[in-house]
């Protein structure tokens, strides 16, 4: 199913981020490594849905 979702996103998406706090127990179904170019994952390591400390650090690097 991944690879399905993959070969979708290279095909039809672009400019998308996908932002992943990796304490978050659902970021194991999130896009972790990057697709292409212009598709994107930020994960932060200690981030979660509860302490946005670590998702600030990801969206500096989202919004450059």
């Amino acid at each position: 199913m991944v690879d399905i979702i993959k070969v979708l996103l290279r095909r039809f998406g672009s400019n998308i981020i996908f932002s992943n706090g990796l304490r978050d127990p659902y970021s194991s179904g999130g896009v972790l490594e990057d697709i292409s170019h212009s598709i994107i994952a930020v994960n932060t390591p200690r981030g979660d849905l509860i302490d946005c400390t670590y998702c600030l650090q990801g969206r500096m690097i989202q919004t450059g």
